[in-house]
């Protein structure tokens, strides 16, 4: 299970280790070797341009890179308001563009069986692929926090003599 938290031009992948307790159906073994970080790139449609950003993997087993898992295990699990799932593992992917969109997802993979020819199997970026939108969180609470909105000119008067024929002249200006 995975958890997003957005922040203006960040987003925070939580994630849990069911992975780690999972039992390959061929071998009978619990074979998990690590997770990936997939992002989309920039763009309009972001389906089809998922990509590897990190994997993380058990340390000294040569197989994969052998990273381990300290860059994104947290030293205590975490959960958040109305989820009863613990998180042990997050990443920050950062320097996003606020406001545009991007999926992300993080997938499991095995250590793959060299005994019956088979190579590692990992989920599908599909399975838990989440479209993002990251940036500044919305106020809900409008006014309650000694801010208001405003606007200038205020009334706007659409058809005034004065605005002339130029579009490019008449503007709203908010604060």
């Amino acid at each position: 299970k995975t958890k997003i938290v957005l922040e203006a031009g960040k987003v925070s992948i939580y994630w849990d280790k069911t992975a780690e307790e999972s039992v390959d159906r061929v071998s009978g073994e619990m074979d998990f070797e690590g997770y990936r970080v997939y992002s989309s790139d920039l763009g309009q449609d972001i389906n089809p341009n998922s990509r590897l950003i990190r994997e993380f993997d058990k340390p000294n087993n040569n197989i994969g890179f052998d990273v381990g898992f300290n860059e994104v295990e947290l030293n205590e699990p975490v959960t958040f308001e109305g989820d009863t799932v613990e998180y042990y593992y997050k990443y920050d992917l950062s320097n996003l563009l606020s406001g545009w969109q991007y999926q992300v997802s993080v997938t499991a993979f095995d250590r793959g069986d060299a005994e019956f020819g088979v190579e590692s199997l990992e989920t599908s970026t599909n399975a838990n692929a989440v479209r993002v939108f990251p940036g500044t969180p919305t106020n809900t609470n409008f006014g309650d926090d000694g801010f208001e909105v405003g606007v200038y000119p205020n009334p706007y008067k659409v058809n005034a003599a004065w605005d002339g024929p130029n579009e490019g002249d008449r503007k709203l200006y908010f604060y």
